[in-house]
């Protein structure tokens, strides 16, 4: 007969008891069992202690909840104040955890946030995740971001996956009648866009049909930032009127607010987008407009690409002026990040190996400190304190440095934030949505908490193990078991490879910014400075009239002392270009054969002024005007070679934009107007005296700097028409500088990074091996007392140095090799596979390890042996 209480009863109301009395409650439970027993039996017995376990279940938790939560806070409380105290013991080794720790969430706190904003949220707008940017591609090229009009045309019709399709396009429109003139950015937009963008109109009304009819009268909507900057939120606004390009313009409505504005941040005035019947808007070769679309609901974006690029067959089939030419969608989210979404990768892979390497150099420095608290530790273990308890300890003063340090981090970013966008070359897209949103505050947390807790696992695995009387009678001095020199050169050696990983990558990075700065652009930088002006159509009026205002102007500006030449153009370098086919007349249209080319306006003598060698030919005359019976071109080398293929083009025939008869008189010096890291692009030069253009840029090259003369350039241009806008004033050298001022970003960034991870890295050497050496001072005495000299020790603790360090050099220059095809992507003229490169990372990665352990190599060479064998 079983004269026991049930077993498994009775390990629950131990388990459940509160430990002080968990004997004397089974005592009094196993007496109700004996007595119960003795009076109805066992079963009866049973059954009674199982209802009696289960009724002070509850009674047992609370106390037990009481007394472990006032132990947990008095426990936590001293805990947090022992962690200061020790800080204070330590300040040079808690300030070093401190400022790295502050340095990595700093930077990745900032960095998510500008990730976050600009790739990661959705854009601001109702359903923006079905909104999607259309794009061509010519002949199996990289896609364009425009297309022709009347493809999009089509594709409204013929795509049923779309449930909108809106053509939008950018411009500048000078303001006058309100003070001094100014230029705003202005988008032309069809009747589409409020349906396709959710844009919602606070006052008055957006666009109707017939605003788009070019006979209508001229309306103007108002962005919100404009209408509230500009003209003070007046609620008078609507039915106002406003001059732009000398005509007036009926404010017909105000946008709502938003955070995101489409295709151009900022964007201050919305015109109807008007085509005009033969010209270039509808000639299926010219790629100017820009189109987004609005998904159907539960549309995929694989069934819609499909759609899209089915249609833009059957129109290639049947438009000789589609020859050549495909479609292509991209999630209008992805469309505007894109451009940055390869800088942002590198910036967060950057800053990923900074927060490695941190969190690496704090486990050094931290296992340090615990190594060197050996005898505490075994004292506490000694005197009874659990493991747990101990680690519980380490824990807390990991996780206070984290609060402290994460907490300053916070309070940094914002500004780090704002040095980021400040540093970032252009405009960055959605940057008005950079900021500390909760979701960035919660990332810059949990890398606090994270760095805390991996920082501490070195911590809590040690914690516990060995011989406590044998760390009591050696204290901290003991030597270093081969575990845990391992786990040590296994950190510094991970250092090692991610420091020479990041320093190769800058290092390459800046050898691209040289190779780019010693490109030659084609055209002469130096003396040279350009600036836009619009004709006014009222004071100078007709084709006629643009010419003469040009012409008065140039012949102004080189009446100027220093100025050695001027010419107008239509577009500058690295301003953007306009493209266009063009055919052969001796040989015929040939289709996807036929050559593309950049069309840019120009007048008599622009390659002296611009710097280009005449190689062919003439340039253009006085003679090539508006009422000659010939009009003529001048290509350049580039076009020449693919188009003409060794034969000489002066004197061939060609047509474009559907013009004809067009002769080839000279062919100039080839030029890279769009980037310099590209193969220049072909160019074809016709006059403005025989297609007028009343926007246009002068180009003024000076002996004496450039910006000495623009108030002469001013002066000269406001004698001419004294309500004119200049606008778009940069020199040659400004602009050069600014086409690679993301390769100087990034070389920045990179070597930012770089020298601080690298800087990390030494001192995380000089740490531990500052620490290896205390800790073998008995061994380093002993070896000394039998013999070995000063020289020998030296050499001893700087080989060993080198010897993990080289392990990290082997595994860096693995890494490197193995990103090498990804940050090929952001080299220009430079091997990612540099072996030259390569090898002087890793022969100054070795160099600087041997100069960070000779110091204390040194301090070890003069140990005394009689007293370091007293101190053991």
């Amino acid at each position: 007969m079983r004269r026991r209480p049930p077993a498994m009863a009775e390990s629950l109301l131990r388990a459940v008891a509160p430990p002080d009395d968990a004997a004397f409650i089974a005592g009094d439970m196993l007496e109700l069992f004996t007595r119960t027993l003795e009076v109805a039996g066992p079963r009866a017995a049973r059954r009674q202690y199982w209802i009696a376990v289960l009724q002070a279940l509850p009674h047992l938790l609370a106390r037990r909840f009481e007394r472990s939560e006032s132990s947990m806070f008095v426990d936590l409380a001293d805990d947090v104040r022992f962690a200061f105290r020790l800080a204070q013991r330590t300040p040079v080794a808690t300030a070093a955890i401190l400022l790295t720790m502050i340095l990595a969430v700093a930077s990745v706190t900032s960095v998510f946030s500008v990730v976050d904003a600009v790739l990661l949220r959705p854009l601001p707008f109702a359903n923006s995740e079905r909104v999607v940017e259309l794009r061509s591609t010519y002949q199996g090229g990289e896609p364009l971001t425009n297309l022709a009009y009347p493809d999009l045309q089509d594709y409204r019709v013929m795509v049923p996956a779309f449930e909108a399709l809106s053509a939008v396009t950018e411009n500048v429109a000078t303001l006058t009648g309100a003070g001094e003139p100014r230029q705003f950015t202005t988008v032309q937009v069809d009747s589409a866009y409020q349906d396709v963008m959710a844009a919602r109109v606070e006052r008055g009304r957006f666009f109707a049909p017939a605003d788009f009819a070019v006979s209508a009268p001229n309306v103007v909507v108002l962005g919100n930032g404009y209408w509230r900057h500009e003209l003070g939120a007046s609620p008078s606004v609507v039915g106002s009127t406003m001059v732009l390009n000398e005509e007036p313009h009926l404010v017909i409505g105000v946008l709502g607010p938003s955070d995101f504005q489409y295709p151009q941040p900022g964007a201050e005035l919305y015109l109807p987008l008007r085509i005009y019947p033969g010209t270039m808007m509808v000639n299926r070769g010219a790629m100017w407009v820009g189109a987004v679309a609005r998904l159907r609901p539960g549309t995929l974006l694989a069934s819609a690409r499909a759609q899209l690029a089915s249609v833009a067959g059957v129109l290639e089939r049947r438009n000789p002026g589609d020859a050549g030419l495909s479609a292509t969608i991209l999630p209008l989210r992805e469309a505007v990040g894109g451009s940055v979404g390869g800088m942002m990768a590198l910036l967060s892979l950057a800053v990923g190996a900074v927060l490695a390497i941190a969190c690496l150099n704090i486990a050094n420095l931290l296992l340090g400190l615990s190594q060197a608290r050996s005898r505490e530790l075994a004292v506490r273990a000694a005197l009874g304190g659990s493991a747990f308890r101990v680690r519980r300890q380490l824990l807390t003063e990991s996780l206070v440095l984290a609060a402290v340090g994460g907490g300053i981090a916070l309070a940094l970013a914002p500004a780090l934030t704002r040095a980021l966008l400040a540093a970032y070359p252009g405009s960055l897209p959605r940057a008005a949505e950079v900021g500390m949103s909760p979701r960035v505050i919660m990332a810059g947390v949990t890398v606090s908490l994270a760095m805390a807790l991996f920082v501490s696992l070195p911590l809590l695995r040690r914690t516990g193990r060995g011989n406590v009387p044998g760390r009591l009678r050696s204290g901290w001095r003991e030597g270093r078991s081969a575990a845990e020199r391992r786990f040590g050169d296994l950190l510094v050696a991970s250092q090692v490879a991610v420091s020479l990983a990041v320093v190769a990558a800058a290092v390459l990075m800046v050898r691209t910014v040289v190779r780019l700065s010693s490109i030659d652009p084609g055209y002469d930088p130096r003396g040279a400075i350009s600036f836009r002006l619009y004709a006014s159509a009222v004071r100078f009026p007709g084709s006629s009239g643009a010419a003469r205002f040009y012409d008065q102007v140039l012949a102004g500006i080189r009446t100027i002392p220093g100025v050695r030449g001027a010419t107008t153009i239509t577009q500058v370098p690295f301003s953007g270009s306009f493209g266009d086919v063009f055919v052969r007349e001796d040989v015929g249209d040939q289709g996807q054969a036929n050559p593309h080319t950049q069309i840019v306006g120009v007048s008599a003598g622009f390659e002296r002024v611009l710097g280009l060698p005449l190689r062919a030919g003439r340039s253009f005359e006085v003679i090539d005007g508006a009422d000659s019976s010939a009009p003529v071109v001048v290509i350049d080398e580039t076009l020449a070679r693919r188009a003409f293929r060794g034969t000489d083009p002066v004197g061939k025939l060609i047509a474009w934009q559907g013009r004809q008869h067009w002769r080839v008189v000279g062919v100039v010096g080839l030029s890279r107007s769009d980037a310099l890291y590209d193969e220049p692009p072909p160019h074809l030069y016709f006059s403005t005296k025989q297609i007028p253009r009343r926007g246009l840029y002068v180009v003024v090259r000076t002996s004496p700097r450039p910006q000495t003369l623009l108030p002469e350039l001013r002066a000269i241009v406001r004698s001419v028409d004294p309500e004119v806008a200049i606008t778009n004033v940069e020199t040659f050298d400004d602009a050069l500088g600014h086409s690679i001022a993301p390769h100087r970003f990034r070389a920045w960034l990179t070597g930012v990074m770089a020298a601080v991870a690298f800087l990390l890295a030494i001192l995380g050497i000089y740490a531990v091996v500052a620490y290896g050496v205390a800790r073998q001072a008995r061994e380093t005495g002993i070896r000394m007392a039998l013999g070995e000299d000063q020289a020998s020790v030296r050499r001893r603790v700087v080989v060993m140095a080198l010897r993990v360090a080289a392990a990290g050099v082997l595994a860096g220059l693995a890494i490197s090799l193995v990103s090498a095809r990804w940050l090929g992507a952001f080299l220009v003229g430079v091997s990612p596979y540099s072996a030259g490169t390569l090898a002087a990372v890793a022969a100054a990665m070795l160099a600087v390890t041997g100069l960070a352990a000779a110091i204390p190599a040194a301090r070890a060479s003069r140990t005394d042996p009689a007293v370091a064998l007293r101190a053991d």
